[in-house]
């Protein structure tokens, strides 16, 4: 019984990057989308530390009322010297928000 109750310890759990970077755009393009993820979640809802982290500096500026852009999160991570690994995913973010919203030619 012991060994079944290790390997559940090491197995990797429930997670989905996309429906991270689902929720991390939506915030992006929406105060609303921020409010109510706000309501709901944490940043170790997330499983990958990049996301974590962007979360955090998204609930930290809608806290102080600064906008919940790409530029401004950028900014903020910046100050806390959590840029560099975070920067392809918030960019990622940006570009997949875009193309969602690019108008269809």
């Amino acid at each position: 019984m012991a060994e079944n109750s290790q390997e559940l310890h090491l197995k990797t759990p429930p997670q989905s990057l996309e429906a991270e970077e689902a929720v991390l755009g939506s915030m992006l393009t929406s105060k609303d989308a921020v409010s109510r993820a706000l309501e709901i979640l944490t940043p170790d809802y997330f499983y990958k530390d990049a996301h974590q982290r962007i979360f955090q500096a998204m609930k930290d500026l809608f806290n102080l009322g600064e906008p919940v852009d790409a530029v401004s999160i950028i900014n903020e991570l910046k100050k806390r010297n959590s840029w560099i690994p975070v920067a392809v995913p918030i960019l990622s973010l940006v570009f997949q928000t875009v193309s969602l919203h690019r108008p269809m030619l």
